[in-house]
């Protein structure tokens, strides 16, 4: 009889344990909502709902019809570089924006850098007035973003490694290393990697760009995002200067809303976004940054070519990256006009990564230290490279093929082109032949008739 009311008092204890866990992120949703209406915020027909531990979604309280806005968040809501900040935040921002370098490959990775780190210090400042103004949205920042690869568990990543995906992952952490190091020399700031990527990849993940800026949204991570099965779209009211929401099809009353997202690969929405999406089988993006295949598994590999990286989707991928196909045809002692060569080399890469995902087995995916939300996403990345790997190998054989027979008819072509020279010289010979004769006749008619007229001199 003991037993029944301990086990109770447990199931209690656990109950109040996961309630307290979970109620704090209630209120501080009502306080970020409080917060945004006091600021000019619009809501209608939407409120937020809870899901479970990591989804919460606005949903409609009422039916809405198309072209009907229900949301509208003012510009002086949002979080970017036009921010009133420090003498010393305005010269990293300068330096920043105006530095030329392979670490700053885009304007795009210049604004993230610097919006990242000004992020951080505001953080950290919670006095200043800006802090103290948007410490609602602050503490409403997510504390767990597991969901993207960056952050994966040692066990998670182990399941990708064979995966293209994998060297896309590997070469944006060490990005994000050379950036913190370049901040710590150049600057002194003091920066932890882990802190520094985790809002990197947040950044990311919920910027618009609006009017040329970077800008950091509130409110926004709130609605669930699909490339193809959405119901709302925004656009920016200069005007007005406010972010609004519209739906673009009626929705019915408890209908979850769900904002368009850009068309993307699987890899591209699991990299950027932290999800992928079902029957989503979108190759043509696949032109993100990649190691070459021709890498994979060599021994003499270095990493003098670990900046080299060409688009393996395009058939014409030799043709279109010669450059680069020169330099590793030189460093293997090819010739770099072999294209045959190459895409063998291609051929026998793809074949490793071909080999390498069939070993990954279904059981791998249930292992107790891949995170559930993480499991669905492994394997969609895992199958889709499985499939355009398939692909590969046949584009890859069938060009192979191509460039063989034109390699087999070219000779062809070359033996036809010796066999008629070789009928060109017997034909000539033939016609010299009866000439010679011809002249050596003569040349007999002629002592013939010398011979002719001495015998008719001596009778005389």
């Amino acid at each position: 009889m003991v037993v029944i009311p301990s086990l109770l008092l447990i199931f209690s204890f656990l109950l109040t344990c996961s309630y307290q866990h979970f109620t704090p992120n209630t209120q501080k949703y009502e306080r970020l909502e409080k917060w945004g209406m006091e600021n000019g915020l619009l809501k209608r027909k939407i409120e937020l709902k809870f899901f479970s531990k990591y989804e919460k979604y606005y949903i409609a309280t009422e039916d809405i019809e198309k072209g009907e806005k229900v949301l509208s968040i003012p510009k002086k809501l949002f979080f970017d570089r036009t921010l009133p900040k420090s003498k010393k935040l305005k010269f990293l921002e300068d330096k920043i924006l105006n530095t030329n370098g392979t670490l700053f490959y885009s304007d795009l990775s210049k604004e993230q850098i610097f919006n990242t780190v000004h992020l951080i210090k505001l953080l950290k400042n919670r006095k200043s007035k800006v802090s103290k103004f948007l410490e609602p949205y602050f503490d409403s920042f997510p504390t767990d973003l597991s969901n993207f690869p960056i952050l994966y568990e040692p066990e998670e990543l182990r399941l990708i490694r064979n995966t293209f995906f994998a060297d896309i992952v590997r070469y944006s952490k060490e990005t994000m290393n050379e950036e913190v190091k370049f901040l710590r020399n150049n600057f002194n700031f003091t920066l932890n990697i882990e802190e520094y990527t985790f809002y990197r990849v947040m950044l990311v993940a919920n910027s618009f760009n609006i009017l040329g800026i970077n800008v950091l949204v509130p409110f926004t991570d709130l609605f669930k995002h699909h490339t193809r099965d959405h119901n709302m779209k925004w656009e920016f009211i200069k005007e007005e200067e406010m972010l609004v929401f519209e739906a673009t099809k009626p929705i019915k009353k408890g209908e979850i809303i769900v904002m368009a997202n850009r068309e993307a690969s699987n890899h591209q929405l699991l990299f950027f976004y932290g999800y992928t999406e079902e029957n989503n089988y979108l190759l043509n993006e696949f032109k993100v940054d990649i190691l070459h295949p021709y890498f994979r598994h060599q021994k003499n590999f270095t990493r003098r070519f670990s900046k080299h990286r060409m688009d393996i989707l395009n058939d014409t991928c030799i043709e279109e990256n010669i450059d680069v196909y020169n330099e590793i045809c030189e460093y293997y002692d090819y010739n770099s006009g072999d294209k045959l060569r190459g895409y063998k080399l291609m051929l026998e890469s793809l074949n490793y990564y071909d080999e390498d995902n069939e070993n990954v087995k279904e059981s791998d995916y249930f292992t107790i230290l891949v995170s559930e939300r993480n499991r669905e996403n492994i394997k969609r990345i895992i199958e889709l490279e499985k499939i355009f790997v398939k692909y590969r190998l046949e584009t890859l054989k069938k060009r192979i093929k191509e460039l063989e027979e034109s390699h087999v008819n070219n000779e062809i072509d070359k033996d036809n082109e010796f066999d008629n020279k070789e009928k060109e010289i017997d034909t000539s010979e033939e016609k010299t032949k009866p000439d010679e004769i011809q002249i050596v006749d003569e040349e007999k008619i002629e002592n013939a008739n010398q011979f002719v007229e001495e015998v008719k001199k001596d009778d005389l």
